[in-house]
C-alpha cells in the first residue's frame, strides 16, 4: 500500500490526537483537526469556521509591503504573498490544532508534526506577537536572514503587539528591517 501525503496526515491526527486528550487536562472540544484552507497570512479556516494561529501577525490580506531592488523600493502584495505561503502549508495536509489562551479562537495548529505559526515566522511572511516567545528566535534569523516580509519595509495588521526582538549586532543593517540609509546614493 503506497502511502500518500493525506493517508499519512490523517493518520497523524488519528493517532496524535487521542494521545493528547489523554497527556492532558483538556477536553475533546479544546482540540480541531481537518481540512484548512488560508484566509490571509495569519488566519485559517477549518469546519467552516475561521481562526487566527496564535502568536502571530501578518499583513492584511490587501496589504502592500516595500522591497529592496537595487537602490529603490518595489511596491507588491505582500498579503498575498503571506496568505500564498499558508495556503501551500495547508495544501492537502490536515491541520491538528489546539486552543490557545482564552479560547478567544486562536489556536496552536500542526500540520505534518510542525507549528504552522512556526513556520510562517521562520520564513518571514508573519511576525511574533510579544506574548509567544516561542517564536522570537525564529523571528530573529528572519529578520537577519532578510527573508519574507523582512526583505524591505512592511506593516502588519496589527493584531497584536509585536515584540521587539533581540539583536545580534549593533550594525544597523542587522537591527532594522530596511538597510541603512548610508549605504545608498541619493535617497531611495
Amino acid at each position: 500500500m503506497r502511502m500518500t501525503p493525506v493517508f499519512v496526515g490523517r493518520l497523524f491526527c488519528l493517532a496524535v490526537l487521542p494521545v493528547l486528550l489523554f497527556m492532558s487536562d483538556a477536553r475533546a472540544d479544546d482540540y480541531i483537526s481537518g481540512h484548512a484552507s488560508a484566509v490571509d497570512g495569519g488566519h485559517v479556516a477549518i469546519g467552516g469556521k475561521t481562526y487566527a494561529l496564535y502568536g502571530i501577525d501578518a499583513p492584511a490580506l490587501s496589504g502592500t509591503c516595500a522591497e529592496w531592488q537595487g537602490t529603490r523600493q518595489m511596491s507588491y502584495a505582500c498579503g498575498e504573498h503571506a496568505k500564498a505561503f499558508l495556503a501551500s502549508i495547508a495544501a492537502a495536509r490536515d491541520f491538528v490544532c489546539v486552543t490557545a489562551g482564552d479560547g478567544g479562537g486562536q489556536l496552536t495548529c500542526y500540520a505534518d508534526g510542525r507549528d504552522v505559526a512556526e513556520t510562517m515566522v521562520q520564513s518571514g511572511w508573519a511576525v511574533a506577537c510579544d506574548y509567544a516567545s516561542r517564536y522570537i528566535q525564529q523571528a530573529t534569523t528572519a529578520r537577519e536572514a532578510r527573508v519574507g516580509l523582512w526583505a524591505g519595509n512592511f506593516n502588519t495588521m496589527g493584531q497584536c503587539p509585536v515584540t521587539k526582538l533581540p539583536t545580534t549586532s549593533d550594525a544597523p543593517a542587522k537591527t532594522d528591517n530596511l538597510p541603512p540609509a548610508s549605504t545608498f546614493k541619493g535617497t531611495p
